[in-house]
């Protein structure tokens, strides 16, 4: 059954047995001692879960609108808890003032809220009127900043009230990049590629989303992070990475409450997949989120910044030309979907031992062959993967790495209720034969399919590229 209807059926339970006890209390006499004897000689076990109810895992999925035909029902039964979409500033106020509100976004955002989805509004797209000199995209005028801000205070009263809901918001999406996409980067600016400019800009508009909504997240704009500024690879400018210092070097240090990044790696071969500009691979170090990730960390951490939460809007592995469609390219090897599989494990798993706040594919339709679901919204093996990842992992408490204890294997270990659960994966997908250091009560290996199967409970288990999921008792 799914998560969200047995909430549905728990409460349904409850306020059954309410009113079966009051309609006891005016049964006279006899009767009603008999009935209260019978109900006393039951004990219900109400299911944990709704301890944590409404639940909030880091699974999410991109859709390219959030509705039945972009997949959002299949989504939803796989146990998606976040998606993204952007807000379309220029449509909404395309002269300065107006408001033109559009109804086919309120309608996907009350889907959102119908499936207890957590949509991320992006708010992008800069008018004409608004724009900063010099650019044809993305950056404002600083003499625009508090137009943007009356902007972002209507929309955020807006979407925050029921039967919306909304409580994240993520300004512009890859700010970073220069001339595409979220286009605040500053090739002029030698030292943090307009990031500084782009804090000057949060600190006049986080005050006016926090007015509109005290409970409002406000988001650094998923950034790109195109290659490791720490260890730039030969004959790469990777100053647009310190976009993140940029901002803190403002003063926007209490402008914004999460960082939101982007990390995607590149099908190699079977089972293998990296991203160079970051020096990641999936036999040295895992997903490339692992690595962004960390730097991002690492730049808080210089700063003395805490209470600040990280989020991988964007994840997948690609295959194909930088282009944005064909979906899938006519000559992708049968492989790309088997790496797709292991990599999705890989990096929900590594997300959580990251302690990141949400993990969201890119994308369900999916662009140079990341995609979950066919174009007639059947399942891919990634899908059958995504599934059975969010079943085990949607309420874990990350442990430890178990990668020093088994040097061959990548692993990580998780609380999972009364049991300990095991993630573990080949580095470089040549078996490898290990003894677990007690008796399993459950083993299931994800096959290049995506389907996991169960195998026989043993302490020898022979681990390659196919993820385990192992669990003990504690």
């Amino acid at each position: 059954m799914n998560y969200r209807w047995k909430n549905i059926f728990t409460i349904s339970l409850i306020i059954g047995m309410v009113l079966l006890i009051s309609s006891v209390i005016v049964i006279p006499g006899l009767a009603r001692n008999v009935i209260v004897e019978m109900l006393d000689s039951f004990t219900i076990y109400l299911p944990g879960i709704m301890n944590k109810y409404p639940l909030r895992t880091v699974f999410g999925v991109t859709v390219e609108k959030i509705d039945a035909a972009s997949g959002l029902d299949q989504l939803t039964d796989s146990g998606i808890t976040w998606t993204r979409r952007e807000v379309i500033w220029s449509s909404i106020e395309p002269e300065e003032g107006q408001r033109i509100w559009d109804s086919s976004l309120d309608l996907e955002i009350i889907n959102a809220a119908i499936r207890e989805i957590d949509p991320i509004l992006i708010i992008g797209s800069t008018p004409q009127w608004a724009l900063k000199t010099g650019f044809n995209c993305g950056a404002v005028a600083e003499d625009k900043f508090m137009a943007l801000g009356s902007f972002a205070y209507d929309l955020v009263k807006r979407y925050s009230a029921a039967p919306y809901n909304v409580h994240y918001w993520e300004l512009w999406n890859e700010p970073d990049a220069a001339g595409i996409l979220g286009c605040w980067g500053d090739p002029s600016d030698s030292n943090y590629y307009g990031g500084y400019y782009y804090g000057q800009m949060l600190q006049v508009v986080y005050p006016m989303i926090k007015a509109a909504d005290p409970q409002a997240q406000v988001l650094v704009g998923g950034l790109l992070l195109d290659c490791d500024p720490v260890n730039p690879p030969k004959g790469m400018n990777c100053t647009p990475s310190k976009f993140l210092k940029g901002i803190l070097e403002s003063g926007a240090v209490n402008s914004f409450d999460g960082v939101a990044f982007h990390a995607y790696d590149y099908y190699n071969s079977l089972g293998k997949y990296g991203f160079s500009n970051w020096n990641s691979s999936s036999s040295t170090t895992g997903p490339s989120a692992i690595a962004k990730g960390r730097y991002l960390k690492g730049v808080l951490a210089q700063y003395g910044v805490e209470n600040k939460y990280l989020m991988n809007t964007e994840t997948a592995v690609f295959y194909g030309p930088n282009v944005m469609s064909p979906p899938c390219a006519a000559d992708a090897p049968a492989d790309v979907e088997i790496t797709k599989v292991y990599h999705l494990i890989h990096s929900y798993a590594s997300a959580i031992a990251e302690g990141y706040k949400a993990n969201i594919w890119f994308s369900a339709i999916g662009v140079r062959c990341s995609g979950l679901l066919n174009e007639d919204l059947s399942g891919k093996p990634a899908y059958e993967a995504y599934k059975f990842a969010y079943q085990k992992l949607r309420d874990v408490t990350f442990i430890r790495s178990i990668s020093g204890e088994y040097p061959q294997l990548f692993g990580y270990e998780y609380q999972m209720g009364s049991r300990k659960l095991w993630v573990i994966w080949s580095k470089d997908g040549t078996d490898q034969a290990i003894t677990l250091p007690k008796d399993p009560v459950l083993i299931n290996k994800v096959g290049a399919d995506g389907i996991a199967i169960q195998e026989a409970n043993t302490r020898a288990v022979t681990v390659g590229m196919s993820p385990y999921f192992i669990e003990f008792n504690n």
